[in-house]
């Protein structure tokens, strides 16, 4: 089985308590909210300007994939980086006690399980947490449904694809400490290449189908819910 494509239940609890926490700490500091929403909406509105009309809703769609897709290959990336920086700083400057090989694991362990970490939690708080608790602050209960509404069509993709993405830094730890070696020149060894690929296959799919979605299914769902309230 390809372990890059399994999600992970501690990857999504991760994204949830980052989503809480952004909520939580934007109701007790609001100008976090609107600073966040005044952000998102001069984005929102840009792209309008930019794209209007039938071809342009082609082009939104296009860059919202771009964008997401950067962000997500990003996050896929970096963990191979972070081993090869590892090694490659392990090298000039060894460890000056203990066991150089179980010191060099629990180095790489320890690397790889705070940045998944951090990207996830970091996700969950940026990007759900403080917009769901302003939209609640503004439009109370209600607000918060029709927004939730909004983002089932197109965020359930998007958002299985970044803690998909996010995840990669849990699977390339696990790979390395299975066959761990220490030469910097098997940074990519370690990592199986055909899962790794197909992975970011799925990634460009998904979140190309997620934008899309937003762009010809939930900003018209938005139109026509914020027309019967």
């Amino acid at each position: 089985m390809n372990q890059f494509l399994r999600m992970r239940s501690f990857a999504v609890m991760l994204f949830l308590i980052g989503v809480g926490a952004g909520f939580v700490i934007t109701l007790m500091i609001p100008e976090i909210g609107r600073l966040y929403f005044a952000f998102q909406l001069r984005q929102a509105e840009q792209l309008t300007r930019i794209y209007p009309g039938v071809v342009g809703n082609l082009w939104m769609a296009l860059n919202i994939f771009l964008r997401n897709l950067s962000i997500a290959f990003l996050m896929a990336l970096l963990p191979v980086l972070l081993v090869y920086q590892t090694l490659a700083y392990r090298k000039r400057y060894p460890y000056k006690s203990g066991d150089h090989r179980t010191e060099m694991k629990n180095e790489v362990h320890l690397t790889l399980t705070i940045y998944s970490t951090a990207i996830l939690l970091a996700y969950g708080f940026f990007v759900f947490g403080i917009f769901l608790a302003f939209v609640f602050t503004r439009d109370s209960f209600n607000g918060l449904v029709i927004w939730i509404i909004y983002l089932v069509p197109h965020g359930i993709l998007e958002t299985s694809a970044m803690i998909m993405a996010a995840s990669t830094g849990i699977v390339i730890r696990d790979s390395w400490l299975k066959n761990f070696d220490t030469t910097i020149s098997s940074h990519w060894r370690q990592v199986s290449k055909r899962d790794y690929a197909i992975c970011l296959v799925l990634l460009v799919v998904v979140l190309l189908a997620s934008a899309f979605l937003e762009v010809y299914v939930s900003k018209d769902l938005m139109q026509f819910l914020a027309n019967m309230t």
